[in-house]
């Protein structure tokens, strides 16, 4: 997976806020700026799912992280 081109972010001292510029989606997750701009490279240079959940489990559930990644891509925020 990757992160849409037509994304912009910003990362604040407890959340990462993604906005989706076509569809005009906003995502928000309560993290760690460290965490989110770990999180950030990973999507910028590319990752697989299972290391993109992996890595999203640190900071939610197995369960939440499914469903953020499900999310990501309906929303056109990942490819």
């Amino acid at each position: 997976f990757y992160l849409s081109p037509y994304t912009d972010i910003m990362i604040d001292n407890d959340k990462l806020l993604i906005r989706q510029t076509l569809f005009n989606c906003i995502i928000k997750i309560n993290c760690k700026p460290a965490w989110a701009q770990e999180l950030l490279e990973l999507l910028y240079m590319g990752v697989g799912e299972q290391v993109l959940l992996a890595y999203f489990k640190q900071n939610m559930s197995a369960e939440e992280a499914q469903k953020t990644v499900n999310n990501w891509l309906r929303m056109g925020v990942l490819e």
